[in-house]
C-alpha cells in the first residue's frame, strides 16, 4: 500500500545518510540478517583521509551450521555494495558456552 512505500524510500534515505557519515549501525544489521550471521563485534567503518575510501572492519560470529567461506563472501559482497572496497572481516567463532564461562570465571 502507500504507507509501505513511504516507508521503503525513508528507509533509502536513512541508508544513504548512514552510509554517508560512515556509521556502522545500518550495516551492521543488514549483516546480522544474513544466512549464517549469528553475531556481530567490533564493526568500524572509518575514513583514514578524505583521497581514500571508506574502510570497513568486523568480527563475526557466524552459527553452528554456517559455511565460513560462504558468509565471509556475502558479507564481502555487501560491503563492496556499499562502496567500501577494502574490508577486513573476520570470523570468531566462540560458542556461547564458553563466553559465558568466561565472564563467571573472574570470582
Amino acid at each position: 500500500g502507500h504507507s509501505t512505500v513511504q516507508l521503503h524510500s525513508l528507509q533509502l534515505l536513512c541508508a544513504l545518510a548512514l552510509v554517508a557519515a560512515a556509521a556502522a549501525a545500518l550495516p551492521a544489521q543488514v549483516m546480522l540478517a544474513m544466512d549464517g550471521v549469528f553475531d556481530i563485534h567490533d564493526l568500524h567503518i572509518w575514513n583514514i583521509s578524505t583521497s581514500m575510501k571508506p574502510v570497513l572492519t568486523a568480527h563475526v560470529h557466524i552459527g553452528p551450521d554456517a559455511d565460513a567461506n560462504m558468509v565471509l563472501q556475502q558479507l564481502e559482497t555487501y560491503v563492496r555494495g556499499l562502496g567500501i572496497d577494502h574490508s577486513t572481516i573476520q570470523i570468531c567463532n566462540i560458542p556461547p558456552q564458553l563466553e559465558q564461562a568466561d565472564e563467571q570465571a573472574d570470582v
